[in-house]
């Protein structure tokens, strides 16, 4: 998703090749440190509810993983926002 929101902004700033290298190279790194930071935060709340997992009913447990997807979507959006603002600041910065 940063991706998505850096060549949006390179596109909006009417960059060249150039800023559209950069924008993909800032939208890969946001996009590998967000992915990790969702990986190691869902593992260890998924590993937390696992543990817990056995004294509650079905009905809690869906609700609790299905609060963990709901987590994993605005973080996703939170990628995408975070892409188009960085990309559009090292935009500015360099052409």
């Amino acid at each position: 998703m940063p991706i998505g929101g850096a060549l949006s902004s390179a596109r909006v700033a009417k960059a060249g090749l150039g800023g559209y290298a950069l924008a993909i190279a800032i939208a890969l790194a946001l996009g590998v440190s967000c992915a990790w930071a969702m990986q190691t935060a869902g593992g260890a709340v998924l590993t937390h509810l696992g543990r817990t997992d056995r004294e509650h009913s079905g009905l809690q447990r869906g609700w609790r993983f299905g609060a963990v997807y709901f987590a994993a979507i605005l973080w996703i959006a939170f990628a995408l926002i975070l892409g188009a603002w960085v990309s559009s600041m090292a935009l500015r910065l360099v052409f």
